[in-house]
């Protein structure tokens, strides 16, 4: 079942923004919550729609809409195909009360009432009768065979090398900004050096 859930605005210039969670302060989930802020920074407007993170004990399912995602962690013996249509549920119905107001917002957990929502849709499709029923619509079900998977040690490596670029490239300006200051100062001393001698002769004059 789904131990933890999260509803985030993804950004491209900051961290993501934490807008609604069930199950982020679980004590036992506190590597799986640093692993889900890893991949949410690793995600955007140009990844795939629906995509699953395989991890151990849980892997992490996630949807996205508008720039929003959609996460849930839950055990790899829980049904993908419940797994993506519990988060199409939520996503449909917080896009559609909040979908108009997200990118304006600035506050995280702005949107905390919709958990009440959340966790009942929750129980509704971690209910046995009601996976039962879901697992007899087959073919309307979302194939997940389609959907993209990947490692979690993958996702945790690209996000140390993205890290590391991002490292360098802050280094290439502070060393282009100190070459600039070192040139300009090496320009000022050659520029001294080479008037003082006229600067002699007019000393000698006057």
């Amino acid at each position: 079942m789904p131990k933890m859930t999260m509803i985030v605005r993804l950004s491209r210039d900051g961290p993501p923004l934490d807008l609604c969670s069930d199950g982020l302060n679980a004590p036992e989930l506190t590597a799986q919550a640093r692993e889900a802020n890893q991949i949410f920074k690793q995600l955007s407007s140009t990844t795939e729609t629906y995509g699953t993170v395989e991890s151990s004990p849980y892997n992490y399912h996630y949807c996205l809409s508008d720039n929003v995602c959609f996460m849930t962690v839950a055990e790899k013996s829980f049904s993908k195909s419940v797994a993506f249509a519990f988060l199409d549920e939520l996503q449909k119905e917080f896009m559609g009360q909040f979908g108009h107001r997200v990118a304006n917002e600035s506050r995280p957990y702005a949107y905390m009432a919709f958990e009440r929502f959340l966790q009942k849709t929750k129980v509704r499709f971690t209910d046995p009768e009601t996976k039962r029923n879901l697992d007899k619509l087959g073919s309307e079900l979302k194939d997940v065979r389609s959907i993209m998977s990947s490692n979690i040690q993958d996702v945790l490596n690209r996000g140390e090398k993205l890290n590391k670029a991002a490292e360098d490239s802050h280094r290439l300006v502070e060393d282009s900004r100190l070459y600039k200051k070192s040139a300009t100062n090496l320009n000022r001393c050659l520029w001294l050096r080479q008037m003082a001698p006229a600067g002699f002769v007019l000393a000698i004059v006057g």
